[in-house]
């Protein structure tokens, strides 16, 4: 039983980190991406700031949504939304289509706020308060280590 709260736990801090890997991960091939599409800076500064933009109003949309769907099934719904982002940016990203990139950058940002919206609801809901002071204090290794581990991958793939 207790082994079954420990990977609820990690599952629920990878989650956090949903948006901090896909902030992260294309950051390595910034440059590229620049090249690839003949960018100025003011263009490319759009890949990171349009997904930030999302997010944040993703921000505002999870927690009503939770309140009237469920913590987890609006995580759900934020994951598929991030999924589908992600395979929209792939796609473009195939195509040579710098626009649809984006789009899929914001809907990427959508997706991935329901991690950290959802999480820290269930994190507090579920857990006694000792034990979600303590799992509090892990989001800040969830965030580190999720941001290190895109970065390296972002790279290995540029």
């Amino acid at each position: 039983m207790e082994k079954l709260k420990q990977t609820k736990l990690i599952l629920l801090l990878s989650y956090i980190s949903l948006a901090s890997v896909a902030a992260a991960v294309i950051t390595p091939a910034l440059p590229t991406i620049q090249q690839a599409f003949h960018l100025s800076n003011d263009s490319l500064e759009w890949v990171i700031s349009i997904f930030l933009v999302s997010y944040a109003l993703g921000q505002l949309i999870y927690g009503p949504l939770a309140n009237i769907l469920g913590r987890i099934q609006a995580l759900k719904i934020g994951i598929g939304i991030y999924i589908i982002g992600i395979i929209i940016c792939l796609f473009y990203s195939y195509q040579m289509n710098y626009s649809g990139i984006l789009v899929g950058r914001f809907i990427t940002g959508l997706g991935s706020a329901s991690g950290l919206a959802c999480t820290f609801i269930l994190l507090n809901e579920t857990l006694p308060k000792k034990q979600a002071k303590k799992a509090f204090s892990y989001t800040l290794i969830s965030f580190t280590l999720g941001i290190g581990i895109a970065v390296a991958i972002g790279g290995i793939v540029t």
